[in-house]
């Protein structure tokens, strides 16, 4: 058993996406970066040094699926987002898809740049892993304190890191001996998109259309682009 950390910054509901009976991972930097996981490692995702460093989320993995699979999986049907429902439902991670062979995206505010969408299914298009958990604590607003006998496990900069051995699994012990699975807390930066305007993005961008974006980010797209630092890229 492994653990797979990195640092959160903006914790909006998308990644992870935490509801609907499962905690999902589909859009941000451990899919991009195609973290090695497999049944039975651990996610988890801390905050930022000027926030304390403080764990949002921890979940088990039970699978790990293909972006398409995920899409048409019945489970998950609830991940798919609704512009105009609760911002719980409009956050929803569930939108790439295949079609004829190419991928397209259901409308969604979440990552609606063409710059996103490269980054999401990846330059040779092949997709990314989506980590999926029926276990997990997703503290979001009510973050926690990591102890410092743990503090190995924190990730501070961007990327991903893995903590092996009696380490990880005594984290994992402290986790589960001293908190109920579930959600805890609500996203911190979850907020309703019904009303934003502009134009939403549904075909793979051509070529030379994109730069570079940050996970969560959301803005109409004729909104003015601003630079970006930090966070789940």
């Amino acid at each position: 058993m492994k653990l797979c950390s990195y640092v959160i910054t903006v914790d909006t509901g998308l990644a992870p996406n935490p509801f609907h009976g499962f905690c999902t991972n589909a859009l941000c930097t451990p899919s991009h970066m195609n973290a090695r996981l497999h049944p039975g490692d651990w996610l988890i995702g801390n905050s930022s040094k000027a926030d304390g460093n403080r764990l949002v989320y921890a979940m088990r993995i039970a699978e790990v699926l293909d972006m398409d699979v995920y899409f048409r999986d019945p489970r998950f049907q609830a991940k798919k987002p609704n512009l105009l429902g609760a911002p719980e439902e409009q956050c929803g991670d569930n939108f790439y898809y295949r079609e004829g062979g190419e991928w397209k995206r259901l409308p969604s505010r979440f990552h609606n740049e063409p710059e996103a969408f490269v980054k999401d299914v990846g330059k040779n298009r092949a997709g990314r892993p989506v980590f999926v958990a029926e276990i997990f604590y997703y503290f979001g607003d009510k973050r926690v304190p990591i102890p410092d006998e743990f503090r190995a496990v924190i990730r501070r900069v961007q990327g991903i890191q893995y903590t092996e051995g009696q380490l990880a699994e005594d984290f994992v012990s402290w986790l589960e001996l001293n908190y109920e699975p579930g959600v805890i807390g609500r996203p911190q930066n979850l907020r309703d998109s019904s009303a934003d305007q502009g134009r939403l993005i549904t075909n793979y961008p051509s070529v030379g259309s994109t730069a570079g974006t940050s996970c969560g980010s959301k803005r109409p797209s004729s909104e003015p682009r601003l630079r970006r630092s930090g966070g789940c890229r």
